[in-house]
């Protein structure tokens, strides 16, 4: 077998070769499966292969899949075979693959997913579980910390409240330096801050495809929120079974 794909490839021609219509159906076989090795071997080399890799992977596989470019009735039905096994695996998971995706910078843009809302969609929903992770953390302190950072001290002004509730004539003092007084910029919420940080993270260039994924998001230190819940996402592994069985 190795020796007819020799001859073709050195252009000497199907009837050089003596290729019988099941050498032919062998070699589209070979072909047609190649994708699943080369998905395989990514699982199997990737040091720490994480669930952020399942949905970018099941999509090239049904686009393979999906390619009507052979004759042959075994090559056919062998796609359909699989279409329809694609079609009813991680169903219940799609929404955790597709958020998994989205927080690994290697492939943040989502471009196996052809639909521009729908990857709006994934970034809107990871603003809500931002949110529900810090209600379940119940971490109002680490919060105040961070606003404090931004915004200073968040306990209310007592002359700023006076000065609010009843306009006064202006002072001697508020006349000479009132130009040069400035007013706080009111703190954000959560929500709020996580949508400014999911604008951020998508705006900035992805990771190269053999970069650290963890180590990327250790130095992203303006994007704290989002950074935790990457991390919640990034450590849960792609397979529990070994490469031979994936």
């Amino acid at each position: 077998m190795l020796y007819l794909l020799g001859g073709l490839k050195r252009g000497e021609g199907l009837a050089a070769a003596s290729l019988t219509e099941d050498d032919m159906t062998l070699i589209q076989e070979v072909k047609l499966m190649s994708p699943l090795k080369v998905a395989t071997t990514l699982l199997r080399e990737e040091k720490v292969p994480t669930l952020s890799m399942i949905a970018p992977i099941q999509a090239k596989l049904h686009k393979h899949f999906s390619n009507e470019d052979s004759n042959l009735p075994v090559i056919t039905e062998m796609k359909q075979w699989f279409r329809e096994d694609f079609s009813g695996r991680y169903l219940q998971l799609k929404d955790l693959l597709h958020s998994a995706a989205a927080l690994d910078p290697r492939c943040k843009d989502l471009a196996f997913l052809n639909d521009v809302d729908i990857r709006d969609l994934i970034f809107m929903k990871i603003t809500t579980e931002v949110l529900k992770m810090n209600e379940k953390a119940g971490d109002s302190g680490t919060l105040n910390e961070g606003e404090a950072a931004e915004g200073g001290d968040n306990s209310p002004n007592t002359e700023e409240e006076r000065d609010d509730a009843s306009p006064k004539k202006k002072t001697a003092l508020h006349q000479l330096f009132g130009e040069f007084l400035t007013t706080r910029a009111p703190l954000k919420t959560i929500r709020e801050k996580a949508k400014d940080e999911i604008l951020k993270y998508r705006e900035r260039d992805s990771l190269h495809l053999t970069g650290d994924v963890l180590q990327w998001w250790k130095k992203q230190v303006d994007l704290p929120l989002l950074s935790a819940l990457a991390k919640s996402y990034l450590s849960i592994p792609a397979t529990s079974v070994s490469s031979e069985r994936v």
